[in-house]
């Protein structure tokens, strides 16, 4: 059972008011697919995590009273008042699968029944139905069934002494008592929340440059390589006006847009910015449309293929206070960018493309995730899978065709750009590419 948007709002409520009689004060976290990694790399992955809740906290101004790795958890302890703050805090966590506010007590029997007392009666009401759901590790001298039939009758009866009706149910109950008995202490819960995002722990070995066009499928892109563990360094092209190159689109637009990236990493992000008022200037000599188009494209794919090796020639870019190699360039370029997806094949760097099978309806949906507020939250884990099931009877990529002058195009496109990639228009890209300039972008999820 998952905790819905409405019960996660009432308990932050009812914490802040320090109405709730069961004072909770760990968190709990538990991930997915580290789980499938062989030892060695699970606990590197598990160490990463940790490390990087513990800065996304520091930059939130939250402190953690203590913070330990079990096998297949992480307990975070707080203090009572900052609770509220954790969980919202928690919610925005890249790398975990869930977590739960929790309270713990010693292993023994008569510690457990107390605790089991207590959340019979500040959660169980009249009408309620209720199962216990146990984990034990294998020293204990009781199984996690005996474990659930001694509790549940713990419950019946102190239910009964408080004049409710009540009654087991094995699946789907109104409410569930979690209890996980490990070696140094028990844990009580009765929510597990899903995180927004899922995926995997930010490492620092598959960072990738993304550009940023001024189209808010670039943020998509950016977020979606976001939650397979990359760090993001954003590029923006921009004019003589300040504004994104061959777009209306303000800067500062731009790097809010970027911001909202910048709230899942702990440090602030590099944002790569190259003018290309003298590219602008250049290509407006031309008359022909067609080739003109054919020569931002190829301009484009030029300046990043070239900026990537630039940065890592000279390791312009860290995170974690480590040198970092970039591995590839991110767009979001679509299926109707025919032209560009075939300029890019001819990248020495990977080119990712992490949209290019979704709908635009499909697109939208993580849009709106991303815009979210911490005020606001959502019930489950994003997955892909998720929304393109979500969507099945919509448009889906395979109607998706391009442009019918494109396919034209790119039959003679090396036949055009043999004619018009010169040696200016190559030095000229250099130049840009030399004359970059850096900013850092910090987030914030609160």
């Amino acid at each position: 059972m998952f905790f819905a948007n409405d019960s996660l709002n009432k308990m932050i409520r009812s914490m802040n008011e320090a109405a709730s009689p069961i004072q909770y004060n760990l968190i709990i976290c538990r991930y997915n697919e580290i789980g499938l990694k062989s030892r060695k790399v699970r606990s590197r992955m598990e160490q990463r995590l940790v490390s990087h809740i513990k800065k996304i906290c520091q930059r939130e101004n939250l402190s953690i009273v203590h913070a330990q790795r079990e096998w297949g958890r992480f307990i975070f302890e707080f203090s009572l008042e900052n609770m509220p703050k954790a969980l919202k805090i928690f919610k925005y966590i890249i790398g975990l699968h869930s977590f739960s506010p929790a309270i713990s007590v010693d292993c023994s029997n008569s510690s457990i029944i107390e605790k089991v007392k207590d959340f019979a009666t500040a959660d169980i009401k009249s009408g309620d139905s209720f199962v216990i759901r146990a984990r034990r590790v294998k020293s204990h001298p009781k199984t996690s069934l005996e474990i659930e039939r001694e509790m549940g009758e713990v419950v019946l009866d102190t239910a009964a002494k408080l004049g409710r009706e009540i009654f087991v149910k094995m699946k789907n109950p109104t409410k569930t008592i979690y209890i996980e008995v490990r070696e140094a202490a028990t844990y009580f819960f009765s929510k597990k929340i899903n995180t927004i995002w899922g995926g995997n722990p930010i490492e620092i070995d598959k960072p990738v440059i993304a550009l940023w066009r001024g189209d808010f499928n670039d943020t998509v892109a950016a977020q979606l390589m976001l939650r397979r563990g990359s760090i993001i360094f954003p590029i923006i092209f921009f004019d003589e006006k300040n504004q994104l190159f061959n777009s209306h689109k303000t800067m500062s637009s731009a790097i809010e847009e970027i911001k909202l990236i910048a709230k899942y990493l702990p440090e602030p992000i590099t944002v790569l910015q190259l003018d290309l008022h003298s590219l602008g200037e250049y290509l407006n000599q031309i008359s022909d449309e067609a080739v003109k188009n054919i020569l931002l494209a190829y301009s484009t794919m030029y300046l990043l293929d070239n900026l990537g090796k630039e940065v890592n020639f000279n390791r312009e870019l860290r995170f974690n206070s480590k040198d970092l190699w970039i591995k590839g360039i991110l767009t979001s370029f679509r299926l109707t960018d025919s032209l560009y997806c075939a300029l890019g094949q001819n990248l020495t760097i990977p080119h990712f493309m992490p949209i290019i099978g979704l709908s635009n309806e499909m697109i939208q949906d993580v849009q709106i995730r991303l815009n979210m507020t911490s005020s606001q939250t959502q019930n489950d884990e994003f997955t892909v899978a998720d929304i393109v099931l979500n969507h099945q009877n919509g448009d889906s990529f395979s109607k998706i065709k391009p442009e019918s002058h494109q396919i034209s195009i790119i039959k003679d496109v090396k036949l055009i750009l043999e004619k018009n990639v010169s040696s200016e228009l190559i030095i000229l890209l250099d130049s840009i590419v030399n004359q970059r300039q850096k900013i850092l972008v910090q987030g914030s999820i609160l």
